[in-house]
């Protein structure tokens, strides 16, 4: 054997390649592994090969997703287990379900156990994933108190550098402390509902300033009002935080993170009362520039102008994804306003994901209809932003929509080539109609090859045939064309239009057709007012995907018959 591979350096690195494509800083799935890491081939490693066996058991073990593993190495008089049929509609093997046993596990039970618990670096343990390899009869509770009840240290696992533990019980909280080794550097936390368990977040067993990454979610935060001040106490512990994502975040919390120089991402649920005016003076009189390695900015949910009001304080920002939801309706004028912001703050080079939306899970009133031009988005208002020129992803979700013309659409693919997914959308039920035409969607053939998810309303009912036009190649990326309330006429016309542009165009939805999923005769018939022009409207588009899917499935043939 070449002696390079007693290298655990360098075997370390041979191990990465082959995990490949798995990423260290990514959500693992067993299921991935299993595909494709071969992970049967490490176990025989282990087993056949006394050089390899302990760099194969540690790659064996380092991320778990279960406990189940580790109880296996259990006496097996200690345990049970059984095979479970899926459903025939997953097509897999068998599920093993594992049932411990009533007797009491002594500490000599623990040996085999735990010399294998110190190789586990990373452990998920969430409660629909817990319930779904244990015996219903043997809950969670009973799984905890079983490893508590004789476990000879401290920590299952001390060498514990990530763990995500998700229960919804008030129960199972506590048990977080056997987990919380002194190694953790990455926590994700999913706090149940009692107010105990939240107040004791901050004298948790966590080494807060050693923490690079944590996640602290809970089920019902504005249940809790001391929530946000203990979240800020936990804020101002963290030193060297690269990734935070917390449900909500106060003034003194946020300038005490404009200073850290390792904070790479913020993800804040919920940004919706401060007083922005005394913290942004603090913070710009400070030396340092605020936020130096900031590249992703998350604000679930919060309001247009604190969104501007942040951005001010990000100078020359190198942001890579900027995302913000609201729920609160304004105006094209506070609009425009932010998108200068974007333009005047951010790094024109560097951002590549932009989302400006409906908050999740929430709903935004509509503004009173004859003020209608007062919220749309026109082109001259949407070219602040054609600054961007590396935009990969844009989502924009304005109170009533766009009006966007044939050049602005030009104008916006030449501006943003790289793109692979585009949203245009209204957040409320009130949309303005769009002046761009079929024929607009040529320059997105033209300029935007890579661009795949399209959403964006326009009139397929006007005329678009031009024998003058510059004939353009298709474009074959384009798999679903989003087409909100796009008034049609004529589906053949088209279809035989889109087939020559975007020929790979798989799904089509129109909004909300949702609604037509069960639609039977007797229903069409009781249709009146909106619903009747919406239905005609879902089901000539449905024609135009049918029409595309035929004119492909043909193509296919020819290609076939040419061989």
């Amino acid at each position: 054997m070449h002696r390079t591979f007693h290298i655990p350096e360098l075997l370390h690195l041979i191990f990465a390649q082959v995990q490949s494509p798995y990423q260290q800083n990514e959500d693992f799935n067993r299921r991935a592994l299993n595909k494709n890491l071969g992970r049967q081939d490490f176990a025989a490693l282990a087993r056949t090969c006394k050089t390899f066996q302990g760099p194969a058991l540690d790659f064996l073990w380092r991320e778990q997703e279960t406990l189940t593993n580790l109880l296996r190495c259990l006496p097996t008089h200690l345990w049970e287990e059984e095979f479970v049929d899926r459903p025939v509609f997953q097509r897999r093997r068998p599920k093993r379900i594992l049932r411990i046993t009533d007797g009491p596990i002594q500490p000599a039970d623990w040996d085999i156990p735990l010399a294998y618990a110190l190789r586990i670096q990373r452990l998920r343990l969430r409660w629909w994933e817990f319930d779904d390899y244990m015996d219903e009869e043997f809950s969670a509770q009973d799984v905890f108190e079983k490893i508590s009840s004789g476990l000879p240290r401290h920590h299952l696992c001390p060498n514990l550098t990530g763990l995500v533990f998700h229960f919804n019980q008030d129960s199972l909280f506590p048990h977080i402390r056997l987990f919380l080794g002194p190694k953790v550097v990455d926590a994700t936390i999913q706090l149940p509902t009692n107010s105990s368990h939240t107040t004791s977040l901050h004298v948790l067993p966590i080494r807060y300033p050693q923490l690079k990454t944590l996640r602290v979610s809970t089920y019902s935060p504005q249940a809790e009002p001391l929530y946000s001040d203990i979240l800020s106490k936990i804020v101002l512990s963290l030193d060297r935080i690269e990734d935070l994502s917390l449900d909500k975040l106060d003034g003194v919390a946020i300038e005490h993170l404009s200073q850290l120089p390792g904070l790479k991402s913020l993800n804040v649920s919920e940004l919706l009362d401060w007083n922005t005016s005394p913290l942004a003076r603090s913070i710009m009189d400070r030396q340092n520039p605020p936020f130096p390695t900031l590249r992703d900015l998350f604000l679930g949910d919060t309001t247009i102008e604190l969104a501007i009001e942040l951005l001010n304080l990000l100078p020359d920002c190198c942001l890579l994804n900027f995302h913000v939801g609201t729920a609160v309706s304004v105006t094209n004028l506070i609009t425009r306003q932010l998108y200068a912001a974007l333009a005047s703050q951010l790094s024109h080079f560097a951002l590549q994901s932009l989302h400006i939306e409906l908050s999740e899970d929430r709903e935004m009133p509509a503004p009173p209809e004859h003020l209608l031009p007062n919220y749309v988005i026109n082109g001259h208002v949407l070219a602040a932003l054609f600054c961007f020129t590396n935009l990969t992803e844009v989502s924009l979700a304005p109170p009533v929509g766009f009006d966007i013309d044939d050049a602005t659409a030009w104008d916006m693919a030449r501006a943003w080539p790289k793109l692979i997914g585009l949203h245009l959308v209204a957040a409320t039920d009130l949309h303005h109609p769009s002046s761009l035409s079929l024929r607009g969607l040529r320059a997105f053939a033209k300029h935007c090859r890579e661009l795949s998810s399209l959403t964006i309303t326009f009139n397929a009912s006007t005329p678009f045939n031009d024998s003058s036009e510059i004939m353009i190649l298709p474009q074959t990326s384009l798999t679903s064309l989003d087409v909100g309330t796009s008034p049609i006429t004529d589906p053949s016309d088209v279809a035989q239009f889109m087939s020559g542009l975007f020929p790979t165009i798989v799904y089509i939805p129109t909004q909300d057709e949702w609604r037509w999923d069960d639609v039977v005769d007797d229903d069409i018939v009781a249709f009146v007012g909106e619903e009747v022009a919406a239905y005609d409207q879902f089901t000539r588009w449905k024609r135009v995907e049918e029409m595309l899917r035929k004119s492909r499935d043909a193509s296919k043939v020819l290609d076939v018959d040419a061989l």
